[in-house]
């Protein structure tokens, strides 16, 4: 009698996949297909056909394996195998991807000339919500938000028995598409600058950089909406829900790195360092690096006040300040060389 089961101890995996799995692989394997050769500048289709195609093939591949893959088991986790499978335990497999993965955030950051084929692909979607071309970093922020939302989906149909995973999954992947893909496309077709509305300060440095929020604020209200969206998120809403909440208030329900290392990165946590010494590193990284950003920050802030002739007058309201809303007059003290003059 033949039976696809494996009496081997050390590869307890399936023989065979089961015909629909291949079918829903073959369909994936088609939108990679399409995708490949756009980099090599080849277009079977019209383009904006090409993209609609590789796009759906990549979808509809993926939501039918996910569904394939996990309604016929249990829902929660899942690790059986992971230390034999041949991709999630370091194998060749999984080097070859790696090393695919390492050269095409080096082609993006260094060249990414050699990307033009692929870039090319993503104009139409770009000119129909960013009003442009697209560049390296539209496509970068294309593939990682198609990766969040579809990886997101098999994330969250595996652990549909847990609510809370549910709705964290829901939330990384809302704050991907909404907020760090839709809306600065958005911005950018309205002629305003591109604004991430969830990167804060000391994540991203540059947002309490004067200069930055001298730009913000010379855009017009929506610029000085997001100068006091900045400073008030940085200096009173981060504090206040890290202490609460620790870290994972962002890492774990808003941050895009997060979003992909929830979702991609399920099948690959028993490859991460557990021990004490690991731990120990990433702490002093963390700290080092925030206070690195800390100290480069007030520099600049100082710096530029003293250029301007106004250290003196902000130094004296943060000396005479015992409480919040005086520092609510240190930045309305020295309003003026962030926000536009309305007389002018």
């Amino acid at each position: 009698m033949k039976t696809t089961e494996s009496l081997a101890i050390i590869n307890p995996s399936n023989i065979s996949i089961p015909i629909y799995e291949k079918l829903a692989l073959g369909v994936i394997a088609i939108a990679f297909l399409l995708f490949s050769l756009a980099f090599f500048n080849i277009y079977p289709f019209q383009i904006y056909l090409q993209l609609l195609l590789s796009i759906s093939f990549l979808t509809i591949g993926s939501i039918w394996y996910t569904f394939l893959l996990y309604s016929k088991t249990p829902s929660g986790i899942k690790n059986n195998g992971v230390f034999f499978k041949n991709i999630s335990n370091r194998g060749v497999i999984g080097w070859m991807l790696g090393v695919i993965l390492t050269g095409f955030y080096i082609l993006l950051y260094w060249f990414p000339t050699y990307l033009e084929g692929l870039i090319h692909l993503f104009d139409p979607l770009s000119y129909s919500i960013r009003g442009k071309a697209a560049d390296n970093w539209f496509l970068y922020g294309s593939f990682y938000t198609i990766a969040v939302l579809l990886l997101g989906f098999k994330f969250g149909f595996k652990y549909r028995h847990n609510r809370y995973q549910l709705v964290r999954t829901f939330s990384v992947c809302f704050f991907q598409l909404i907020f760090a893909y839709l809306i600065p496309a958005f911005l950018i077709k309205m002629n305003s600058p591109e604004f991430y509305f969830t990167y804060f300060w000391p994540l991203k440095k540059e947002m309490l950089f004067p200069n930055d929020l001298q730009y913000l604020a010379s855009t017009g209200s929506l610029g000085v909406f997001m100068v006091y969206w900045t400073v008030l998120l940085a200096l009173v809403g981060v504090p206040i829900l890290t202490y609460f909440f620790g870290k994972r208030w962002y890492c774990s329900w808003i941050c895009g790195c997060g979003a992909l290392a929830e979702t991609a990165g399920d099948a690959f946590r028993h490859l991460s360092d557990k021990s004490l010494k690991a731990w120990k590193i990433e702490r002093y990284l963390i700290y080092s690096v925030l206070v690195f950003v800390v100290i480069l920050t007030i520099l600049i802030m100082g710096k530029f006040s003293l250029e301007r002739q106004h250290f003196r007058l902000i130094f004296a309201n943060i000396r005479q300040s015992l409480w919040f809303p005086d520092w609510l007059n240190i930045f309305w003290s020295y309003r003026h060389w962030i926000l536009p003059n309305p007389r002018k």
